[in-house]
């Protein structure tokens, strides 16, 4: 907590008291004591181009690519305007809230808030009289800040000597009660004795003989903040108090709510905030009626992302921007994953005929051009700083590319084999020998076996060595045949019992060094997912990799190599090879890999390079788009620009077909990795919402005879209010409960009519605010919610691994090894006792894509106690040795788990129960919501039936035809 304002009318300021009232009389003494506490804003670098850009009145309507989460600067954009163009009037749409009932907690900031409370200089004078500047020194901490009583808890493992510390607002007592209710979801064996201060001494409770942790409570006064102030800024002002100007005072602003009445905009007011909560096509029509000179549009993505169903608020925009008489339009995308819906990057943008200028600024291919310590040292609610752009942007990846010769023979020969045929058989020989350089299967023998390279064109064609070379027998002379087919023989070993691979062998002693530096680590193989289990096989069958190092080693695809992450224990690092081309469906660069070695020819490390050094991966989610000479642009946007290669688009189109090729060309019998995710866990259960044949459902009906499905055992969002509330049924509940909870109550759909959980939009919304905010539960501690989700479902993915190793170790199927490893489990000595219950731990799950990467949101977050978690974990380590039995890492993992679950729960509650260090979240979340709610579908259901579906059917997803489903 801080004083929004000092008193300088004290003994320590006496110069500054002379200095201001010999200036300005004795009317000065009473703002002296209450001077508001001001911060001096320095624009970044970027913002800095925009103002100076504003006042040159640019004229169209412009698109920028913004490479923060949200838009600043906008009072002072407005503002630049406004005071240069005084006759002139702004509109302004901003994601502000119209509810002024809910105060209870601070909300996030806005642009309409700010200006109010901005001032300015007027021809400022930078002199500060020497006396004065070492007069600021007087201002002390105790001035701004207050102390506060807090608790520091102190947490020590029985046993042990580490002590981990975090702090508790209240008082001891309440602290206490605190710990003891939140050790009782941590297990009845947590807490074994807590310890408080009590006159002068310190009493011991023992909850617990057999508990774990020993606790104590220590009181003790803290300032509540530190003075990261520039106190200079407070003399500034001073110094030129007479020129100071008030923004909200110079330029007159209104703010819109939906209660307004029309006349308040015949007012000739030259600033006008509104809201996107209000309907869009109102607001649009209230902006129509103001015809202001510039429209600043702070979140134009929230409006366009409807145009995934040709919604109403993408409509009535482009109606808007067709018809505009507005000079300039400066709309601001911030959110990266969906600017793939405007369509940058393709002949015709979302925008069709409307003549839209595009700013590409947050592509990563030039942002490291930019000054990273421009703008202001100290936080301010009217500049992004340069470190807050989401750290996935900026940061750099440094593989070891590493190169072998020996195909470079073959390789002189294709090119030379290329030039003498065409068509078809040109396609098959490119396409074969790009697979033929990059894999780690032999290239010849029995090819049903997923050991030997074998594709499946279209149409069930075969593609194999043996047919590849027999059709090119007839097709080239045969001098270059044999050449090129003995050119084979010699690298390959074609003739022998035993074959080789030059790349393999590359890729084990890459291996082995590894392994010889790094006592603590994990290292993934990344091949095509089609020769994943055949790869596996022929690494696992080289005697120069240990078994007590094999297990440390995985072989998948890119699209399985997050489940990967997800599971390497704190501590260890974790190393990825790849024999080919980073993919679209993984995003590098927030990565939690340590380092990434690439392996190939020449020609592909070459490649590989230039796509990771350009991130050329990212060009839909980071376009860059050319400025024209004749294009409206700010200064440091066409420097930046000029150094760009705009020939990327190509190499990006061959990564495209290199990925097509893929998927054209894949193995007859798709196999999979033993110890990394299969496709088999990851893949059975891809579509959440899909009813099988016999599958009890809930059939609910609508006014209009609509068939909605709902399935069992699921969370189903329903419209409560303005807000909305989550219900599920289990497959005992009564068809009159479900008809108490569901009768004449509106199911929340998209408009598309596909449902979405609030699991997923919660989780979503975390992945990406909640990157900066620190957790706590008990003694334990995670930086950043993809951290805490990571370890939440530590479990569930060890799970996954400990079924692939226990189908390896008894050559079972996966499907027999989920089926004894749920038996396993049920006869552990858990609460669950159901096998088919325990198998839903795994299969029940919906996925969620975030930043190019998929994650499970698994329908059961935890097993029903910490104790049933530890078994679980000596229970895999039983199977598997290196697998963790640490009930250290399973006692997080369940209070990850718990967080996760009290954060969402803590959204539907009223505000005043909310965590008041979670406020700002809590506040943007919901605001999402209630904008997800006023965009959605809404089913309202006059009629269910608990029935059993006839044929497999897509569930929260409306229908017409229902009656033969049921």
């Amino acid at each position: 907590m801080f004083y929004t304002e000092v008193n300088l009318f004290t003994e320590s300021f006496p110069k500054t008291v002379k200095y201001v009232t010999e200036k300005e009389g004795k009317k000065s003494e009473d703002y002296l004591s209450h001077l508001p506490l001001i911060w001096k804003v320095v624009p970044n670098e970027i913002e800095k181009s925009y103002l100076d850009w504003i006042k040159d009145d640019p004229k169209g309507i412009f698109l920028i690519t913004w490479p923060w989460n949200d838009i600043r600067f906008t009072p002072l954009l407005v503002s630049e305007y406004l005071l240069t163009f005084p006759k002139r009037k702004v509109a302004v749409i901003g994601n502000y809230s119209t509810n002024n009932e809910n105060k209870s907690y601070i909300p996030s900031y806005s642009s309409y808030d700010v200006f109010s409370k901005t001032v300015y200089i007027e021809d400022e004078d930078n002199f500060l009289p020497p006396k004065l500047k070492q007069e600021s020194n007087n201002l002390k901490r105790e001035m701004v800040f207050e102390k506060e009583d807090v608790v520091e808890v102190k947490y020590r493992k029985y046993g042990e000597n580490e002590i981990r510390n975090k702090l508790c607002d209240g008082t001891v007592r309440k602290c206490k009660n605190s710990i003891i209710r939140e050790a009782k979801e941590l297990g009845d064996n947590f807490l074994r004795e807590i310890s408080v201060p009590k006159n002068g001494g310190r009493i011991i409770e023992v909850i617990n003989e057999n508990g774990e942790w020993n606790v104590s409570l220590e009181k003790q006064t803290r300032w509540t903040g530190s003075l990261n102030y520039k106190k200079m800024w407070l003399w500034q002002l001073l110094v030129n108090s007479k020129k100071l100007k008030n923004c909200g005072t110079e330029i007159e602003s209104f703010f819109y709510d939906e209660e307004i009445t029309e006349e308040i905009l015949d007012k000739k007011i030259k600033l006008h905030f509104f809201s996107t909560e209000s309907e869009i096509s109102e607001v649009l029509r209230r902006i129509k009626i103001v015809s202001p000179d510039v429209l600043i549009i702070e979140n134009v993505d929230e409006i366009i992302s409807d145009s995934r169903y040709a919604g109403p608020r993408t409509e009535k925009l482009m109606e808007f921007l067709k018809e505009t008489d507005v000079s300039t339009v400066l709309m601001f995308s911030t959110n990266p994953d969906i600017r793939h819906l405007y369509k940058l990057s393709e002949n015709e943008t979302i925008f069709g005929s409307v003549k839209v200028l595009f700013h590409t600024w947050d592509s990563p291919t030039f942002l490291d051009e930019l000054d990273h310590d421009s703008g202001s040292r100290h936080p301010n609610p009217l500049s992004s700083k340069m470190e807050q752009m989401p750290k996935e942007k900026l940061r750099e990846i440094k593989p070891e590319y590493i190169t072998i010769d020996s195909y470079d023979e073959i390789s002189e020969l294709l090119e030379k084999c290329l030039k003498s045929i065409e068509g078809e058989t040109k396609k098959d020989v490119k396409l074969y020998f790009s697979k033929v350089f990059s894999t780690l299967l032999n290239v010849v023998g029995e090819y049903g076996k997923p050991e030997i390279l074998s594709v499946m064109k279209k149409w069930n064609s075969l593609l194999t060595y043996d047919i590849l070379f027999t059709d090119l027998n007839h097709k080239i002379e045969q001098e270059l045949f044999s050449s090129l087919n003995d050119s084979l023989r010699k690298v390959f070993y074609t003739d022998s019992c035993i074959q080789r691979n030059p790349l393999r062998e590359k890729v084990l002693d890459i291996v082995r060094d590894i392994f010889k530096k790094n006592k603590e680590c994990y290292i993934t193989i990344i091949v095509p997912h089609f020769e994943a289990k055949g790869a596996e096989r022929l690494l696992r069958q080289e005697d120069s990799i240990p078994e007590q190092i094999s297990s440390y080693l995985t072989v998948c695809s890119w699209d399985k190599l997050g489940s990967i992450e997800r599971t390497i224990p704190e501590g260890f690092k974790h190393f990825v090879l790849s024999t080919g081309y980073p993919s679209l469906s993984y995003n590098l660069h927030s990565s939690d890999v340590d380092k990434f070695f690439f392996v190939g020819t020449t020609k592909t490390i070459g490649r590989i390079k230039e796509i990771i050094d350009k991130r050329l991966l990212e060009i839909n989610a980071y376009p860059v788009v050319r400025v024209y000479d004749y294009t409206p642009a700010p200064c440091l946007l066409r420097d930046l620009l000029s150094k760009v290669n705009f020939d990327e688009n190509e190499k990006l189109q061959y990564i495209d077909d290199v990925e097509l090729g893929e998927e054209e060309y894949s193995m007859p019998y798709s196999g999979v990795s033993i110890y990394g995710k299969t496709s088999d866990i990851l893949d059975e259960y891809n579509n959440y919402y899909k009813l099988t044949y016999g599958e009890t459902a809930i059939l609910c009906i609508d006014s209009q005879n609509r068939g909605l499905f709902l399935p069992l055992d699921r969370d189903i969002m329903l419209k409560d209010g303005n807000s909305f509330r989550e219900i599920s049924f289990s497959p005992d509940s009564s068809t009159s409960s479900m008809k108490r909870e569901l009768i004449n109550m509106e199911v929340i759909l998209n408009r598309l009519g596909f449902y979405q959980s609030f699991r997923s939009i919660f989780f979503k919304f975390m992945m990406k605010w909640g990157d900066k905010l620190q957790f706590q539960k008990g003694p334990f501690e995670w930086k950043g919610f993809k951290q805490l989700f990571n370890d939440s479902v530590l479990w569930i993915n060890l799970l996954e691994r400990t079924i692939e190793i226990f189908a390896e170790q008894n050559s079972v199927s996966l499907q027999k090894s989920k089926d004894e490893i749920a038996k396993i489990l049920a006869d552990s000595g858990i609460t669950a006792k159901n096998p088919d219950y325990i198998s839903s731990w795994w299969t029940n799950y919906e996925e969620v894509m975030v930043d190019s990467r998929t994650y499970k949101l698994y329908r059961i977050e935890h097993p029903f106690t910490p104790q049933d978690m530890r078994i679980i974990f000596r229970s895999i380590s039983e199977i598997s040795f290196f697998l963790t039995a640490d009930t250290m890492i399973a006692d997080k993992s369940y209070a990850a788990a718990l967080t996760i679950q009290n954060l969402r729960r803590n959204v539907l509650k009223s505000s005043n129960k909310k965590e008041n260090k979670y406020s700002y979240i809590y506040s943007k979340l919901e605001k999402q919501m209630s904008q997800l709610i006023r965009d959605a579908e809404l089913f309202k259901v006059d009629f269910i039936e608990k029935v059993n579906v006839s044929k497999e059917i897509e569930a929260m997803k409306v229908i017409y035809g229902y009656n033969d489903l049921a």
